[in-house]
């Protein structure tokens, strides 16, 4: 900072004055940390996502091994359609 810069802002912070705050707001804050602390969650909400976690896993793992079978089972449907099991046009 320069020395202009340092004694404008001394002038501004000398004209800050003192704010009277309302009687109710030290108990006003510490309710909020209160309700804040208070703001967990509950075991049937720990259940209940665990239960989703572990489906959604065991779908992921379901949807893995279904596509590598598949691919067997989609041959042997265009074999039996008499249809070509893959995009070659041209020998």
């Amino acid at each position: 900072m320069t020395k202009i810069d340092e004694n404008e802002l001394n002038r501004a912070l000398s004209t800050i004055q003192k704010v009277e705050a309302s009687d109710f707001l030290l108990t006003r804050i510490q309710q909020r940390i209160r309700q804040s602390k208070e703001a967990k969650v509950g075991s049937l909400g720990a259940w209940s996502m665990g239960l989703v976690f572990v489906l959604v896993l065991f779908l992921n793992v379901k949807v893995f091994t279904w596509n590598s079978t598949s691919d067997t089972s989609v041959k042997s449907l265009a074999e039996t359609m008499n249809l070509i099991d893959n995009n070659t046009l041209y020998h």
